[in-house]
């Protein structure tokens, strides 16, 4: 009789916990326009000071975000001592990565696309602030103008510290590997208070941003679900040290008030994912000789 109450136990919260986790990725999209929208309402309306201690609080709340993603990637905790865990792949991955995203200029590049979405969305008569546009395409400022039309550079921050970093990577793909929803519910929270901040400084540009972090989440679902063997813990730590990194320094830049330049570590991801698979290639054949 228990081991059948034990059985059901485990199957409803299996089933309940599919149900989360197969409806996440819209859950989180839905909440994020939540509250992109409900932050525009105060586009214009919030005070400088405030506007420049939000920015402050934001930049300090996520670098302290990226340190503990980087702790738990880093360290290790084996036989009751913490041991550094691929360190040497991580800061090859980052110097190569950066290298790549200074030559490809990955920032302006991000700017430009929220530039281009911002013109899909405002008339043409509307589109006054062109050389401040040209300007966030290049770089993002510690602090907004008072722009009657919203720029890129809320875009192009909530992209990086939603989509591209340490949290969406480890609590959407840990969330898989031990089956448990809570890191899930984790970053729903800290990607609603961070879209609802952004839109409320930088306004409805920010709504843009649902796109690279629907984008990053599909792909991270996809990969486990079609080949979950891939994503090992090794892995999966590396990619979070990367991310933490890049929320640490988009957090320093915006704490201190200086440009940005945590954009141009994002190909810093492919390293590992290309070693991984040169890794598995290389196994395989060894197997099979």
């Amino acid at each position: 009789m228990l081991e059948q109450i034990e059985k059901l136990w485990d199957t409803v919260v299996a089933t309940i916990f599919n149900t989360v986790t197969s409806t996440y990725a819209l859950l989180n999209l839905i909440l994020v326009v939540m509250a992109a929208c409900f932050g525009s309402m105060l586009f214009g309306k919030v005070k400088a000071p405030l506007k420049d201690a939000l920015l402050r609080g934001l930049g300090v709340f996520t670098f302290l975000m990226g340190a503990s993603q980087m702790w738990d990637g880093f360290f290790v905790l084996q036989t009751g001592q913490f041991e550094a865990s691929g360190t040497v792949l991580v800061l090859i991955s980052l110097l190569i990565g950066y290298f790549i995203g200074n030559a490809f200029t990955v920032e302006r590049q991000i700017g430009r696309l929220g530039v281009w979405l911002c013109q899909l969305f405002y008339k043409k008569s509307d589109k006054k602030p062109v050389a401040s546009q040209k300007a966030t395409a290049k770089e993002v400022p510690s602090a907004p103008q008072t722009e009657s039309i919203p720029s890129a550079e809320g875009f192009m921050l909530a992209a990086l510290i939603c989509a591209f970093s340490a949290p969406t990577i480890r609590y959407t793909v840990e969330s898989q590997l031990i089956g448990d929803a809570v890191p899930l519910l984790i970053k729903l929270g800290f990607d609603f208070v961070v879209f609802f901040i952004l839109a409320a400084i930088y306004g409805t540009s920010v709504v843009f941003a649902t796109l690279p972090l629907a984008a990053m989440e599909g792909i991270l679902f996809f990969v486990y679900t079609v080949w979950g063997g891939f994503l090992t813990n090794a892995l999966l730590d590396q990619l979070t040290m990367i991310g933490a990194v890049i929320l640490m320094v988009a957090g320093l830049t915006l704490g201190i008030g200086k440009k940005a330049r945590a954009a141009r570590f994002i190909p810093a991801y492919f390293i590992p994912v290309i070693y991984a698979l040169v890794k598995l290639l290389v196994d395989k054949l060894l197997a099979s000789a």
